[in-house]
């Protein structure tokens, strides 16, 4: 999916212009972040006075969007044309629109950028016409794929990353890939090109504790560290608005999931392992010490008790427990099981 928005965006720096761009699906960045790029640069400012229109899609109305995409640029080289939000356009107006797919005019770029998974517009087009079209679908990353991403975003940036760095931020940022651009944004600017970006550039100019990480956390709790997990439970009791329990669960369930999964592998070769679960070989050793402390029986017992913490702190059975204390009753019972 990243590929396929530097591959649309490298285009477009070369000149390299499709009548139609259908942009569709959940993960609005990369929707967002081509269309301001086509309705910014490719016309010079003086240019836009007579061959920019935007519209929105609740608001407007398929006659006009097509009138206006049917125009011919005005002392410039292209007439743009943007509709947002096109998942709200009147279903009962598409008629023409689906016309005017089938034979756009080629100095417009129209763009539909619609914030939806369904591709409705291009249904009905012809093979020949959609040859016209850049048809790209943006789905919402999954969390596993989270770290991948970073790191080949801050390689295209010319910049480098530890692996403990890139967990740290991973775990940070979550998967809102606009939370994750705006956040390397400020390495960026304090690193110069070329720099492998470490957990300290992380701490210093993100903000990010390491030591309070929930990565770090499971560190303490798969080699049994009483005295770190307990100051760490502690810390997220007192501060529950940033380690609120559903978040804590949410982040710490996996991770015993690869535990219990561990158990049933029945070859155990470092490369083996590591492929399976999913981990860079750099963390399997916190992964073998959690194995060795929670055997298979007791992995299920935590991870049936972490749904349950996850639901009260969801408001289920709970009248009075603060999510402050649920963390840390969530946390100290992951240490005496």
């Amino acid at each position: 999916m990243a590929s396929l928005y530097l591959d649309i965006i490298n285009d477009l720096k070369k000149r390299i212009f499709k009548p139609v761009y259908y942009l569709y699906g959940s993960e609005s960045y990369f929707i967002d972040a081509i269309t301001d790029y086509i309705q910014h640069q490719v016309l010079q400012d003086f240019e836009k006075d007579f061959n920019l229109t935007v519209f929105y899609g609740l608001d407007a109305n398929v006659g006009k969007v097509v009138d206006a995409a049917r125009r011919y640029p005005v002392g410039a080289t292209h007439n743009i044309v943007i509709v947002r939000e096109a998942q709200h356009l009147r279903t009962d107006e598409e008629d023409s629109l689906q016309k005017y797919l089938e034979k756009p005019t080629p100095s417009t770029i129209l763009v539909l950028a619609s914030k939806s998974e369904k591709n409705k517009h291009l249904k009905k087009l012809s093979s020949e016409a959609r040859k016209q079209i850049v048809e790209a679908e943006f789905k919402k990353l999954y969390e596993s794929e989270i770290p991948a991403w970073i790191k080949n975003y801050l390689a295209a940036h010319r910049y480098n990353i530890e692996e403990e760095a890139l967990q740290m931020l991973a775990e940070y940022t979550g998967t809102e890939i606009e939370v994750i651009v705006n956040e390397c944004s400020k390495l960026f600017l304090n690193l110069k090109e070329g720099t492998t970006i470490r957990t300290e550039h992380i701490e210093e100019f993100i903000g990010i504790s390491k030591e309070y990480s929930i990565n770090e956390l499971f560190r303490h709790l798969a080699y049994k560290n009483r005295a770190m997990a307990t100051r760490i439970a502690m810390r997220y009791a007192a501060d529950a608005r940033e380690y609120h329990p559903v978040r804590v669960a949410a982040t710490l369930f996996p991770l015993f999931y690869k535990v219990w999964l561990y158990h049933l592998l029945p070859v155990k070769t470092e490369s083996h392992a590591a492929a399976v679960l999913g981990i860079n070989r750099f963390f399997l050793k916190d992964y073998l010490a959690a194995a060795r402390n929670y055997p298979p029986e007791k992995c299920n017992r935590i991870l049936r008790r972490m749904n349950y913490y996850d639901l009260r702190a969801k408001g289920v059975d709970n009248q009075s427990t603060s999510p402050g204390e649920i963390t840390r009753e969530m946390i100290l019972y992951i240490l005496s099981v």
